[in-house]
């Protein structure tokens, strides 16, 4: 399962659920202010500077995944 870290007005957000919905990935959306802060996003992933921020489990760790050029390339979408 997928976790996206999400915003208001995100098209790439909304690029990156679409694509999750399109080749049947699960997934959760977390909202900026709803569901996290900006100062948990730095723990999460310290280096990221766009959204969405895109989180896997593996052996049930969060792990970060990248953002949706990650996920495009990982789920071979456009």
């Amino acid at each position: 399962m997928l976790i996206i870290y999400s915003k208001e007005k995100c098209q790439q957000c909304d690029a990156a659920k679409l694509l999750c919905q399109i080749k049947g990935v699960e997934f959760i959306v977390k909202m900026l202010d709803v569901d996290y802060s900006k100062e948990d996003i730095t723990l999460i992933a310290p280096n990221a500077r766009a959204f969405p921020i895109i989180t896997g489990f593996k052996e049930g760790v969060e792990s970060y995944i990248g953002g949706l050029h990650q996920l495009q390339q990982i789920l071979g979408g456009s």
